[in-house]
């Protein structure tokens, strides 16, 4: 058996459009299959929960970030705790907020967290504990948080009372460093003054 000659393998233009065509169909084909495949594994998986109009949801700071607040790297993730007026779809929500808010009340299930009410889960609003003299109004870069004193006042739920008078204690007393830390410090001293005696 012979090969085929050049002449007889060529094609046309009206072939190579054909054949262009018929692989971009089979193209779009699988790739629909695909795309069908991966969204029952993700709808297997992830299940949004439905939120119904009046519970208490607790809103992210990614959204904030945009208004300049939620951007520190120790601050508040979530803020709230806000009711939910109505539902729109499955995904999304009409939040009731403050007017000093000015964020658009449609809010998308991926910024929201359900509130369980405890006396942990008090509300906190972004700019609430704000001073009128504060740099750090909305706006300015992040959200005001009214200093320790003020979390102090406000019944904060650690026990920042008890650690800063154990640092004023320990100061006061001299022990500033571990005994063990200060073993580690006189070796490596004396490590070094053995380098350079030499």
């Amino acid at each position: 058996m012979t090969s085929p000659s050049y002449r007889e393998v060529k094609q046309g233009p009206s072939d190579l459009l054909e054949d262009a065509a018929s692989r971009l169909a089979s193209a779009k084909a699988h790739l629909k299959l695909a795309q069908a495949a991966q969204k029952r594994n993700y709808d297997g998986t992830h299940q949004h929960e439905v939120l119904q109009a009046g519970d208490l949801v607790f809103l992210s700071a990614r959204l904030l970030r945009a208004q300049g607040a939620g951007d520190k790297k120790l601050g508040r993730r979530w803020f709230g705790q806000f009711t939910i007026l109505k539902r729109v779809n499955d995904l999304a929500y009409v939040i009731d907020f403050p007017p000093g808010m000015r964020l658009h009340r449609k809010v998308n299930i991926g910024f929201l967290r359900k509130c369980k009410v405890s006396a942990r889960n008090r509300r906190v609003l972004p700019f609430e504990e704000q001073d009128a003299a504060s740099p750090t109004a909305p706006g300015h870069g992040r959200p005001a948080s009214g200093g320790r004193a003020a979390r102090r006042q406000a019944g904060h739920p650690y026990a920042i009372e008890a650690i800063l008078k154990s640092r004023e204690r320990k100061k006061r007393d001299g022990a500033t460093a571990v005994p063990g830390e200060m073993a580690r410090q006189g070796a490596r001293r004396d490590l070094r003054k053995s380098r350079y005696a030499n």
